[in-house]
């Protein structure tokens, strides 16, 4: 199965070992996504030659939210796997262009949420009851690094916010705070919805260790743990991503509408999370 990365920043370097590991995997192309953007004349000209050239089936984007559209949007005529990064979009202006989306293309788009190419997250989700969890504890955060292309909240909060638009339908949030010191942001978000599943979230990188840690308590007072590692985070989970392409691809399947509606609600989700914290800071200002 012949794959063509764009982008040429740390996380592709994650999808080239993977590809490399993987045994119906190849490595046709990898490209610059700004020099797509910035260095062709048309870019979806562009990238019909190398993807004709090169039989490409499944493309991974890895790169800016910004610029991951402009590539989207030039290739009109892929109709193979498309594999993106989250955070989907971070303005209402980008996400207009997801909502947009035709759903035959939506429906070929894998978003890496690592939690659910996680072999260990699927199976506590398999022995997990909906109906008698109570509450639900997310540590998703960090040292740094402070990136100056987004946001931390846009950075760190997908993963978290992610399962939690996977447990809760109409998200109510009860309580938003942020801290800024020298390092980065820390972000302590607390959501509800009327299945009365407690969330609470503490993410940003604005920590002074890194900890991924979810625990889930159910009514009779029984837990669930999940660790994550870095090795774990960053390799298992890719490899189960890239064979979900290559099987959709096989067996002419789709198993990527789920993922793709969390994707988008957990935006969403930020967006909301990000405007009532303005909100509520100017309402404070005033008092």
């Amino acid at each position: 199965m012949n794959f063509l990365v764009i982008g040429k920043g740390h996380w592709s370097k994650n999808y080239l070992n993977t590809i490399k590991s993987h045994p119906k995997a190849n490595l046709a192309s990898h490209i610059s996504a700004r020099h797509i953007l910035e260095k062709t004349i048309n870019p979806s000209f562009y990238l019909d030659e190398i993807i004709k050239n090169n039989k490409i089936q499944v493309i991974i984007i890895s790169t800016l939210p910004s610029v991951q559209i402009e590539i989207v949007r030039a290739l009109k005529e892929f109709k193979g796997q498309l594999i993106l990064e989250k955070p989907l979009f971070t303005s209402s202006a980008e996400k207009s262009f997801y909502k947009s989306l035709n759903s035959l293309k939506s429906k070929r788009m894998l978003i890496n949420h690592f939690h659910f190419f996680s072999n260990d997250f699927l199976k506590i989700l398999n022995n997990l009851n909906k109906k008698t969890i109570k509450k639900i504890h997310i540590y998703d955060y960090g040292k740094g690094p402070y990136r100056e292309f987004i946001e931390p909240i846009f950075d760190w909060g997908p993963h978290s916010l992610g399962i939690a638009n996977y447990f809760l339908n109409d998200i109510h949030y009860e309580k938003i705070l942020k801290e800024v010191n020298n390092i980065g942001e820390k972000w302590f978000i607390h959501l509800k919805d009327k299945s009365s599943i407690d969330i609470k979230i503490l993410t940003g990188n604005g920590f002074d260790k890194k900890k991924r840690e979810i625990i889930f308590y159910n009514n009779d007072n029984s837990k669930y743990f999940f660790k994550e590692d870095e090795k774990i985070f960053s390799s298992k989970p890719m490899y189960n991503l890239i064979n979900t392409a290559i099987e959709n691809i096989i067996n002419t399947s789709n198993q990527n509408d789920e993922i793709f509606k969390i994707a988008f609600r957990s935006c969403l989700s930020l967006l909301n999370i990000k405007k009532l914290h303005k909100k509520q800071k100017l309402k404070d200002n005033c008092v």
